[in-house]
């Protein structure tokens, strides 16, 4: 069985982003083509793998390291 390493969001980076692209939650979760729920959960600062990291920073044109936090 694989290890699954989990990441939290920068919260700031993550409403710096999207303040930018101007995307609400349900809109990122359409780019990124993961659900309402799971979008608000990460928002929120629940845990999330790094593929929903990656599909989150593509949806908001970010960096994935750019959006987690230390």
């Amino acid at each position: 069985m694989k290890p699954v390493f989990t990441y939290k969001l920068n919260e700031k980076a993550v409403r710096d982003r999207v303040a930018l692209t101007g995307y609400t939650a349900r809109e990122v979760a359409s780019k990124s083509g993961l659900s309402d729920l799971t979008v608000t959960r990460a928002f929120k600062g629940n845990a999330i793998t790094a593929a929903t990291l990656k599909k989150l920073a593509d949806a908001l044109g970010a960096n994935p390291l750019e959006l987690a936090a230390e």
